[in-house]
């Protein structure tokens, strides 16, 4: 049976208890299924949910992605590998550097593949990927832009850990130093 004292009353106290933002547990409701009640005739559908099923949802969550990651064929480096040369030969270059050009779209898919399956190792290929962008050609706002991308999702979605925080923080900016005109660029920065 289940009290008050286990019962949050709005996304605002749902949020709190599950150490996200309030947008978060909304996305995650809508994608994942976060255990969420509503009372159907009431003013903007009020939510409610229970901290035991929240509980049991994040433990399931976890648990399948250990899962996952642990059947994941690894690279020596322990990371997923990926076959960087299917890169379409209809990709536009997106760099003045030929090199550059298929980790962009390797670390593109990699990090689409993270947000599809939160498996870890699609992230740090995605983070290997956008570096090699980076140290290829060293003014091309788009690396600066997946590496921006790439912590914000690792942020997000892994722990929000303040190192990743300013990782993000710090690429969004050299990105927008680069190219203050692309609207990536803003929406990174802002």
């Amino acid at each position: 049976m289940t009290t008050r004292e286990d019962r949050l009353e709005s996304w605002k106290e749902i949020s709190a208890y599950l150490h996200r933002t309030t947008r978060t547990c909304q996305k995650w409701e809508a994608e994942y299924g976060l255990p969420i009640h509503r009372l159907r005739d009431s003013p903007k559908s009020r939510v409610y949910a229970y901290k035991a099923e929240l509980d049991d949802w994040l433990e399931r969550v976890l648990r399948e992605t250990e899962e996952r990651e642990a059947r994941a064929p690894a690279h020596p480096s322990g990371r997923t590998v990926l076959d960087v040369a299917e890169l379409s030969p209809d990709a536009p270059a997106v760099s003045r550097s030929a090199v550059a050009d298929k980790p962009y779209w390797a670390g593109r898919k990699a990090t689409e593949r993270f947000l599809a399956t939160r498996d870890s190792s699609d992230l740090a290929m995605a983070v290997d990927m956008f570096e090699k962008v980076r140290d290829e050609d060293p003014v091309n706002p788009l690396g600066y832009l997946g590496l921006g991308d790439a912590y914000r999702w690792d942020y997000s979605l892994r722990g929000m850990k303040p190192d990743r925080l300013k990782l993000m923080a710090k690429n969004y900016d050299q990105a927008y130093k680069l190219a203050p005109d692309l609207a990536e660029t803003n929406i990174g920065l802002g």
